[in-house]
Formats: C-alpha cells, structure tokens, sequence
C-alpha cells in the first residue's frame, strides 16, 4: 500500500532565530495587493507623528497623543557614525575606555548616549481581555518575542522596525518531487536587545507579560486596541550588534523571509503599558 508523503516536507523546515517565532510574527509586510484610487487628503492628515527627540522624563504620567518613543534606526545610524566596533588595532582597554567617553555625545535632538531612552514596540502582540464585574483590563503577551546574540552569548530581543527590502519568487520542491512557487523576501530590520536579560534567565525564569490595569468600562472599550509596551532604558556597549533571523517555506507555508541590520544594546530597566493613542502611562513594570 503506498503512503501519501508528507506534504509538509518541503525543503528543510529550519527553526526561525526568533525566540517566540511565527511567521511574520506581526512585522514581515504582507504581500502587496494593488489598492482602490485614495480619495484626495491633506499632507497633515496623513503625516505620521515625528519620533521623540527628547531624552525620556522617568517621572511623567502622559506622554502626548500618538507617541512613538525613540526611533531605532535613527539611533543606529547615530552609533554606527561613531564608531562604536571595536578596532582591529585597538586594545580592549582602549575601546573600553573610547566608548564610556560617548555618553555625553548627542543621539537625536536634546537626547545623550547616556539618557534614558523610550523605544514603542507598535507591532508586537498584545491580548486584551475587560473584567466588567472586577473593572479590570487584562494585558497579556511574551516577554521578548526573539533572541539574539553577541559574540558565543544569546539574549532576548524583540524587532522594532522591519522594512521590505527585496522580494523575489522561485520554484522549490521537496524531496519526493513536490514542486510549489516560493516568495522569497528581505528585510532591513532593526531591534533591541537587552543585555540585562540573557536568553539562559529567561528559560529558567519563564516570565510573560501579564497584568490588569483598572479602568472603567467607557475607558477600556476605547483603549483596548490602542495598548502598547514601552520598553524603557539606557544604552549599554557594545551599544550595537547585528540583527539576524529568517524563516523557511513549507508547502503549507511558502513565504521565506530574511532579517538583517542592528541590534541596539540596551539595559532595560522597566516596561511601560500606555495607550498610544492619547499617552496615557497606566503602569510601569521593574525589570
């Protein structure tokens, strides 16, 4: 009798990088689909907010409409001009000693390498759930949704920004044959990762994101969908690394993707659950 090979042998099945990973995992553009004429609309009214120039006040309660935090690449594009790397012909010592020098030079507008820094995960999953009797809105998500690497040593990240860079199609097949049409894509990608937590903490300490804010019903409808986490900080050498991660297709899944760009290095000292749509903080969780 024969026996229906497996149709989701196609190719070698790798694991993606990312620590939570699934595919897209809320960032990977989809495939584009051609749109109906837009009706004509003001520059203003389709301007998205500016990103914080600001170093962030660890105090405040409102952050203002729409916030953004920090942007990742802007700041990275900022580090890399400094030469933060490490020189073949410099010693350990020296390097050490260039890069705490760097805490007083400026990133973006008022902000310092060695402010406090505010990054918006706006793409990450969040599940919300209102308590009508308790008056509760519950908040749940992974803690990191990746993990990265410096030098032999692996951390959890999370990827901020992840913008299409390539995409090509090509015919795969399996190992009995099976040939389907795969769409292959690339990413610049930029993320965080948190020195402060590396991947080995995490796995003996399995820590999500849960929590419950109270807040009235009227209040809740309107800010369930617009919940986010803010991942609060300082920057921490070696202040970059590099971002890396990808997935394989199958037949049921024929999307291969690819991520590469920078890591900002960063101790996290809290997370913060806001509503980006009006800047409200409703809590700040210790790391």
């Amino acid at each position: 009798m024969s026996v229906e090979p497996e149709l989701n042998a196609f190719l070698p099945l790798l694991a993606t990088a990312g620590l939570f990973a699934c595919m897209g995992n809320g960032h990977a553009a989809d495939a584009p689909v051609a749109p109906a004429k837009p009706k004509a609309a003001s520059a203003s009214a389709t301007k998205r907010p500016a990103y914080a120039l600001a170093p962030l006040e660890a105090w405040t309660e409102e952050l203002g409409p729409a916030y953004r935090g920090h942007q990742c690449k802007s700041i990275a594009k900022k580090l890399h001009s400094f030469k933060v790397a490490k020189g073949e012909f410099e010693t350990t010592a020296a390097h050490a000693e260039r890069i705490a020098g760097l805490s007083r030079e400026t990133l973006v507008g008022t902000t310092l390498v060695g402010d406090t820094l505010a990054f918006v995960d706006e793409y990450g999953f969040l599940s919300t759930d209102y308590d009508a009797d308790r008056g509760t809105l519950r908040v749940r998500g992974a803690w990191g949704f990746k993990q990265q690497r410096i030098g032999e040593s692996f951390f959890v990240a999370d990827l901020l920004d992840s913008t299409r860079r390539s995409s090509r199609s090509y015919a795969g097949a399996n190992a009995y044959g099976r040939t389907v049409q795969v769409t292959s894509t690339t990413y610049s990608a930029c993320g965080l990762l948190f020195k402060n937590i590396p991947l080995k903490l995490l796995e003996a300490n399995v820590r999500q994101l849960d929590e419950s804010l109270e807040l009235p019903a009227e209040e809740a409808r309107r800010a369930k969908q617009n919940i986010k986490r803010v991942y609060v900080g300082k920057l921490a050498p070696p202040y970059l690394s590099d971002y890396f991660d990808f997935t394989r297709p199958s037949i049921k899944d024929r999307q291969e993707q690819d991520w590469d760009g920078d890591n900002l290095t960063i101790e996290l000292q809290q997370v913060w659950l806001i509503n980006q749509q009006t800047g409200r903080v409703y809590k700040k969780i210790d790391i």
